[in-house]
Protein backbone atom coordinates (compact mmCIF):
# COMPACT_ATOMS: atom_id res chain seq x y z
CA UNK A 1 0.00 0.00 0.00
CA UNK A 2 1.43 3.38 -0.71
CA UNK A 3 2.77 5.63 2.07
CA UNK A 4 0.88 8.80 2.11
CA UNK A 5 1.44 12.40 4.72
CA UNK A 6 -1.98 10.57 6.57
CA UNK A 7 -0.40 7.28 6.93
CA UNK A 8 2.95 8.69 8.15
CA UNK A 9 1.19 10.84 10.72
CA UNK A 10 -0.68 7.80 11.99
CA UNK A 11 2.19 6.09 11.93
CA UNK A 12 4.10 8.46 14.49
CA UNK A 13 1.51 9.12 16.54
CA UNK A 14 1.38 4.90 17.25
CA UNK A 15 4.98 5.16 17.59
CA UNK A 16 4.51 7.77 20.19
CA UNK A 17 2.21 5.89 21.97
CA UNK A 18 4.19 2.31 21.64
CA UNK A 19 6.91 4.44 23.67
CA UNK A 20 4.99 6.74 26.28
CA UNK A 21 1.77 5.92 27.25
CA UNK A 22 0.13 8.66 28.29
CA UNK A 23 -2.27 9.36 31.20
CA UNK A 24 -4.42 12.33 29.56
CA UNK A 25 -5.53 13.04 26.15
CA UNK A 26 -4.38 10.47 23.27
CA UNK A 27 -1.58 11.31 21.00
CA UNK A 28 -2.70 13.12 17.40
CA UNK A 29 -3.70 10.24 15.56
CA UNK A 30 -4.94 7.75 18.12
CA UNK A 31 -8.75 8.05 20.08
CA UNK A 32 -9.26 8.07 23.67
CA UNK A 33 -11.68 5.34 25.32
CA UNK A 34 -13.53 5.95 28.00
CA UNK A 35 -10.83 5.22 30.49
CA UNK A 36 -8.05 8.17 30.53
CA UNK A 37 -5.24 6.00 30.62
CA UNK A 38 -5.87 3.53 27.67
CA UNK A 39 -6.31 4.54 24.05
CA UNK A 40 -8.00 2.93 20.78
CA UNK A 41 -6.08 2.19 17.34
CA UNK A 42 -7.98 4.30 14.57
CA UNK A 43 -10.36 2.37 11.46
CA UNK A 44 -7.67 1.60 8.51
CA UNK A 45 -9.10 3.21 5.25
CA UNK A 46 -12.02 1.55 3.16
CA UNK A 47 -10.24 -1.39 1.22
CA UNK A 48 -6.90 -1.22 3.92
CA UNK A 49 -5.23 -4.63 2.98
CA UNK A 50 -2.94 -5.86 6.06
CA UNK A 51 -0.93 -8.18 3.50
CA UNK A 52 0.37 -5.62 1.62
CA UNK A 53 0.20 -2.71 3.95
CA UNK A 54 3.41 -1.09 4.91
CA UNK A 55 4.93 -1.57 8.19
CA UNK A 56 4.28 1.85 9.41
CA UNK A 57 0.65 1.71 8.19
CA UNK A 58 0.39 -1.51 10.30
CA UNK A 59 2.16 0.11 13.19
CA UNK A 60 -0.62 2.73 12.81
CA UNK A 61 -3.99 1.28 12.77
CA UNK A 62 -2.67 -1.28 15.30
CA UNK A 63 -2.30 -4.33 13.42
CA UNK A 64 0.67 -6.94 14.71
CA UNK A 65 4.02 -6.65 13.46
CA UNK A 66 4.54 -9.11 9.75
CA UNK A 67 7.04 -11.79 10.09
CA UNK A 68 9.64 -12.15 7.82
CA UNK A 69 7.53 -14.72 5.17
CA UNK A 70 11.20 -16.23 4.08
CA UNK A 71 12.68 -16.95 7.68
CA UNK A 72 9.78 -19.22 8.96
CA UNK A 73 6.54 -19.65 6.86
CA UNK A 74 4.57 -20.78 9.53
CA UNK A 75 5.30 -17.57 11.41
CA UNK A 76 3.61 -15.54 8.36
CA UNK A 77 1.06 -17.54 7.40
CA UNK A 78 -0.52 -17.73 10.91
CA UNK A 79 0.02 -13.65 11.10
CA UNK A 80 -2.15 -13.70 7.40
CA UNK A 81 -4.58 -15.90 8.51
CA UNK A 82 -5.28 -13.73 11.91
CA UNK A 83 -4.82 -9.97 10.26
CA UNK A 84 -7.05 -10.96 7.18
CA UNK A 85 -9.65 -12.01 9.58
CA UNK A 86 -9.68 -8.52 11.16
CA UNK A 87 -12.20 -6.39 8.89
CA UNK A 88 -14.73 -4.93 11.62
CA UNK A 89 -13.23 -2.63 13.97
CA UNK A 90 -14.94 -2.14 17.53
CA UNK A 91 -14.74 0.88 19.12
CA UNK A 92 -13.51 -0.39 22.49
CA UNK A 93 -15.75 0.02 25.74
CA UNK A 94 -13.67 -0.79 28.81
CA UNK A 95 -14.85 -2.05 31.80
CA UNK A 96 -11.85 -2.71 35.14
CA UNK A 97 -12.69 -5.56 36.84
CA UNK A 98 -11.72 -7.21 40.43
CA UNK A 99 -10.33 -10.38 38.82
CA UNK A 100 -6.19 -10.79 38.15
CA UNK A 101 -4.45 -13.11 35.80
CA UNK A 102 -1.21 -13.92 37.80
CA UNK A 103 2.04 -14.82 37.65
CA UNK A 104 2.92 -18.80 37.70
CA UNK A 105 2.12 -20.03 41.09
CA UNK A 106 5.07 -22.89 41.46
CA UNK A 107 4.02 -25.36 43.00
CA UNK A 108 5.63 -26.70 46.13
CA UNK A 109 7.23 -29.92 44.70
CA UNK A 110 10.09 -30.78 42.13
CA UNK A 111 9.96 -30.26 38.49
CA UNK A 112 9.17 -33.57 36.51
CA UNK A 113 11.95 -34.24 34.14
CA UNK A 114 12.32 -32.99 30.15
CA UNK A 115 11.27 -29.51 31.65
CA UNK A 116 7.38 -29.68 32.50
CA UNK A 117 6.72 -27.82 35.64
CA UNK A 118 3.55 -27.96 38.51
CA UNK A 119 1.74 -24.74 38.98
CA UNK A 120 -1.24 -23.80 41.19
CA UNK A 121 -3.08 -21.35 38.52
CA UNK A 122 -1.68 -21.87 34.97
CA UNK A 123 -1.18 -24.72 32.25
CA UNK A 124 0.09 -24.03 29.14
CA UNK A 125 3.28 -23.79 27.56
CA UNK A 126 6.29 -21.17 27.52
CA UNK A 127 9.38 -20.17 25.64
CA UNK A 128 12.23 -18.42 27.77
CA UNK A 129 15.08 -16.20 27.54
CA UNK A 130 18.15 -14.82 29.56
CA UNK A 131 17.40 -11.53 28.71
CA UNK A 132 17.19 -8.84 32.21
CA UNK A 133 16.02 -6.25 31.06
CA UNK A 134 14.09 -4.84 27.75
CA UNK A 135 15.93 -5.19 24.63
CA UNK A 136 17.60 -7.22 21.65
CA UNK A 137 16.63 -10.17 22.58
CA UNK A 138 13.65 -9.92 24.60
CA UNK A 139 10.35 -11.19 23.96
CA UNK A 140 8.32 -8.14 22.49
CA UNK A 141 5.45 -9.69 20.57
CA UNK A 142 2.95 -13.25 20.82
CA UNK A 143 0.44 -14.10 19.00
CA UNK A 144 -2.36 -17.13 19.40
CA UNK A 145 -5.53 -18.13 18.25
CA UNK A 146 -7.96 -20.36 19.99
CA UNK A 147 -11.50 -21.49 20.25
CA UNK A 148 -13.18 -20.34 23.20
CA UNK A 149 -14.42 -23.45 25.60
CA UNK A 150 -17.68 -23.45 26.64
CA UNK A 151 -17.98 -23.54 30.40
CA UNK A 152 -19.29 -25.78 32.96
CA UNK A 153 -18.69 -26.86 36.64
CA UNK A 154 -17.14 -30.61 37.01
CA UNK A 155 -19.77 -33.11 35.64
CA UNK A 156 -22.77 -33.70 37.94
CA UNK A 157 -21.94 -30.60 40.54
CA UNK A 158 -24.39 -27.62 40.95
CA UNK A 159 -23.15 -25.84 43.32
CA UNK A 160 -24.98 -22.39 43.82
CA UNK A 161 -21.40 -19.94 42.67
CA UNK A 162 -19.09 -19.48 39.83
CA UNK A 163 -16.29 -21.73 38.85
CA UNK A 164 -13.64 -19.62 36.54
CA UNK A 165 -11.30 -19.98 33.55
CA UNK A 166 -9.50 -18.17 31.29
CA UNK A 167 -7.24 -18.71 28.01
CA UNK A 168 -4.61 -16.37 27.50
CA UNK A 169 -1.29 -15.31 25.19
CA UNK A 170 1.37 -13.01 27.85
CA UNK A 171 4.43 -12.56 28.32
CA UNK A 172 6.75 -12.08 31.67
CA UNK A 173 5.58 -13.84 34.52
CA UNK A 174 6.93 -17.17 34.25
CA UNK A 175 9.93 -16.71 36.66
CA UNK A 176 10.89 -14.96 39.35
CA UNK A 177 13.02 -12.24 37.01
CA UNK A 178 10.02 -10.20 35.82
CA UNK A 179 7.42 -9.34 38.45
CA UNK A 180 4.97 -8.58 35.91
CA UNK A 181 2.56 -10.33 33.09
CA UNK A 182 0.95 -8.42 29.89
CA UNK A 183 -1.52 -10.70 28.64
CA UNK A 184 -4.80 -11.13 27.33
CA UNK A 185 -7.21 -13.65 26.65
CA UNK A 186 -11.29 -14.64 27.03
CA UNK A 187 -12.92 -15.90 29.94
CA UNK A 188 -14.99 -19.05 29.89
CA UNK A 189 -16.74 -19.19 33.48
CA UNK A 190 -19.72 -20.98 34.63
CA UNK A 191 -22.53 -20.58 37.24
CA UNK A 192 -24.76 -23.61 37.62
CA UNK A 193 -27.99 -22.50 40.32
CA UNK A 194 -31.14 -24.59 40.76
CA UNK A 195 -29.94 -27.24 38.31
CA UNK A 196 -29.46 -24.26 35.16
CA UNK A 197 -25.89 -23.58 34.38
CA UNK A 198 -25.42 -20.26 32.59
CA UNK A 199 -22.08 -19.22 31.06
CA UNK A 200 -20.21 -15.60 31.07
CA UNK A 201 -18.02 -15.21 28.26
CA UNK A 202 -15.59 -11.99 27.48
CA UNK A 203 -12.14 -10.50 26.02
CA UNK A 204 -10.18 -9.08 28.28
CA UNK A 205 -5.98 -7.62 28.53
CA UNK A 206 -3.97 -6.75 31.43
CA UNK A 207 -0.78 -5.89 32.61
CA UNK A 208 -0.19 -7.40 36.25
CA UNK A 209 -0.61 -6.63 38.69
CA UNK A 210 -2.87 -3.86 38.06
CA UNK A 211 -6.63 -6.11 37.28
CA UNK A 212 -7.85 -7.66 34.36
CA UNK A 213 -10.10 -4.95 31.86
CA UNK A 214 -12.85 -6.37 29.68
CA UNK A 215 -13.63 -5.44 26.48
CA UNK A 216 -17.21 -5.12 24.76
CA UNK A 217 -16.02 -7.17 21.45
CA UNK A 218 -18.24 -9.88 21.45
CA UNK A 219 -17.43 -13.57 22.39
CA UNK A 220 -19.38 -16.38 22.58
CA UNK A 221 -18.32 -20.41 23.58
CA UNK A 222 -16.99 -21.94 20.06
CA UNK A 223 -15.95 -18.83 18.42
CA UNK A 224 -12.25 -19.41 16.77
CA UNK A 225 -9.99 -16.25 18.26
CA UNK A 226 -7.02 -14.43 17.20
CA UNK A 227 -4.99 -12.78 19.80
CA UNK A 228 -1.48 -10.79 19.80
CA UNK A 229 0.03 -8.60 22.38
CA UNK A 230 2.96 -6.30 21.75
CA UNK A 231 4.86 -3.99 23.43
CA UNK A 232 7.54 -1.20 22.39
CA UNK A 233 8.99 -0.19 25.30
CA UNK A 234 9.79 -1.45 28.95
CA UNK A 235 6.90 0.53 29.56
CA UNK A 236 4.36 0.42 27.02
CA UNK A 237 2.30 -2.11 25.13
CA UNK A 238 -0.83 -3.01 23.05
CA UNK A 239 -3.14 -5.98 22.01
CA UNK A 240 -5.21 -6.86 19.15
CA UNK A 241 -7.77 -8.98 19.52
CA UNK A 242 -10.13 -10.64 17.37
CA UNK A 243 -12.79 -12.73 16.77
CA UNK A 244 -12.43 -14.69 13.60
CA UNK A 245 -16.09 -15.88 13.87
CA UNK A 246 -17.34 -12.70 13.23
CA UNK A 247 -14.38 -11.22 11.56
CA UNK A 248 -15.17 -8.15 14.76
CA UNK A 249 -11.57 -6.94 16.42
CA UNK A 250 -10.55 -4.21 18.65
CA UNK A 251 -6.64 -2.55 18.78
CA UNK A 252 -5.99 -1.25 21.98
CA UNK A 253 -2.58 0.77 23.94
CA UNK A 254 -2.32 0.73 27.04
CA UNK A 255 0.65 1.35 30.18
CA UNK A 256 1.57 -0.80 32.91
CA UNK A 257 0.96 -0.31 36.64
CA UNK A 258 2.89 2.30 38.65
CA UNK A 259 6.37 0.28 38.87
CA UNK A 260 6.35 -2.11 36.69
CA UNK A 261 8.71 -2.28 33.82
CA UNK A 262 8.54 -4.90 30.82
CA UNK A 263 11.35 -7.45 30.64
CA UNK A 264 10.68 -9.55 27.67
CA UNK A 265 12.31 -13.18 29.06
CA UNK A 266 9.52 -15.57 28.45
CA UNK A 267 6.16 -16.07 26.59
CA UNK A 268 3.76 -18.22 27.69
CA UNK A 269 -0.08 -19.43 25.71
CA UNK A 270 -2.22 -20.69 28.71
CA UNK A 271 -4.89 -22.05 30.47
CA UNK A 272 -5.48 -20.54 34.06
CA UNK A 273 -8.18 -20.14 36.99
CA UNK A 274 -7.76 -16.59 37.73
CA UNK A 275 -7.49 -14.72 41.16
CA UNK A 276 -10.49 -13.00 43.03
CA UNK A 277 -9.70 -11.07 45.91
CA UNK A 278 -6.29 -12.57 46.57
CA UNK A 279 -7.80 -16.42 46.58
CA UNK A 280 -7.44 -18.54 43.55
CA UNK A 281 -10.89 -19.35 41.79
CA UNK A 282 -12.15 -22.79 41.23
CA UNK A 283 -11.35 -23.82 37.65
CA UNK A 284 -14.60 -24.14 35.52
CA UNK A 285 -14.61 -27.59 33.67
CA UNK A 286 -13.45 -26.45 30.23
CA UNK A 287 -13.45 -29.74 29.18
CA UNK A 288 -10.81 -29.21 26.57
CA UNK A 289 -9.20 -26.57 24.57
CA UNK A 290 -6.70 -25.80 21.08
CA UNK A 291 -4.15 -23.21 20.74
CA UNK A 292 -2.46 -22.94 17.86
CA UNK A 293 -0.37 -20.42 15.69
CA UNK A 294 1.74 -20.12 19.01
CA UNK A 295 4.87 -17.62 17.94
CA UNK A 296 6.39 -15.15 19.59
CA UNK A 297 9.13 -12.73 18.05
CA UNK A 298 12.34 -11.53 19.14
CA UNK A 299 13.25 -7.86 19.73
CA UNK A 300 16.19 -6.33 17.55
CA UNK A 301 16.04 -9.45 14.58
CA UNK A 302 12.14 -10.09 14.65
CA UNK A 303 13.43 -13.66 14.85
CA UNK A 304 10.23 -16.14 15.39
CA UNK A 305 9.92 -18.55 18.21
CA UNK A 306 7.05 -21.27 18.24
CA UNK A 307 5.39 -22.13 20.54
CA UNK A 308 5.91 -25.70 22.06
CA UNK A 309 9.14 -26.22 20.49
CA UNK A 310 11.41 -22.85 21.28
CA UNK A 311 14.80 -22.71 19.67
CA UNK A 312 18.73 -22.24 19.68
CA UNK A 313 19.23 -21.11 23.57
CA UNK A 314 15.47 -20.32 24.09
CA UNK A 315 14.25 -23.41 26.41
CA UNK A 316 10.83 -24.89 26.02
CA UNK A 317 8.54 -25.54 29.07
CA UNK A 318 5.15 -27.03 29.91
CA UNK A 319 3.12 -26.47 32.56
CA UNK A 320 0.49 -28.31 34.60
CA UNK A 321 -2.20 -26.91 37.16
CA UNK A 322 -2.73 -29.12 40.19
CA UNK A 323 -4.41 -28.83 43.31
CA UNK A 324 -2.41 -26.73 46.14
CA UNK A 325 1.09 -26.33 46.45
CA UNK A 326 1.02 -29.47 48.17
CA UNK A 327 -1.53 -31.71 46.66
CA UNK A 328 -0.28 -32.95 43.37
CA UNK A 329 -3.80 -33.67 41.79
CA UNK A 330 -3.72 -32.61 38.63
CA UNK A 331 -6.76 -30.48 37.35
CA UNK A 332 -5.45 -29.01 33.83
CA UNK A 333 -3.24 -30.08 31.66
CA UNK A 334 -1.12 -29.47 28.03
CA UNK A 335 0.06 -31.85 25.29
CA UNK A 336 1.92 -30.07 23.06
CA UNK A 337 1.32 -30.50 19.57
CA UNK A 338 3.10 -30.45 15.94
CA UNK A 339 4.09 -26.93 14.28
CA UNK A 340 3.46 -25.00 17.48
CA UNK A 341 -0.14 -26.27 18.71
CA UNK A 342 -1.38 -26.87 21.87
CA UNK A 343 -3.93 -28.93 23.49
CA UNK A 344 -5.54 -28.52 27.02
CA UNK A 345 -8.05 -30.67 28.75
CA UNK A 346 -9.43 -30.54 32.50
CA UNK A 347 -8.10 -33.73 34.45
CA UNK A 348 -11.47 -35.51 36.47
CA UNK A 349 -13.92 -32.57 38.21
CA UNK A 350 -12.87 -29.17 38.62
CA UNK A 351 -11.55 -27.92 41.81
Amino acid sequence: MPTNRASLALAAAALWVYCTIAAAAAPPGLLPTNLPDVFAYPAPPAGFDPIHADDADLRAYGFPPRPNPFRDHRAYAGWAHMVQAARIRVAPVLTRTNVRHMKMIPAGFAKTPGSAYYATNWSGDAVTNAATGFGNGSFYTLWGEFNVPIAQQAFGVCNGGTDYSATWIGMDGYNSASNDVVQAGTESDATCDGGVTSGTYYAWYEWYPAYEVQTNLPVAPGDDMGIQVGVGSAISASTFITNETTNQYEAIGFGPPSGTRFIGNSAEWIVERPDINNNLTTLANYVTDFMCNTVTLLYGSNTPILGGLGGPNIPNSTVTMVVSKTNTTVISAPLVLAGGGLAYHTEGPAK
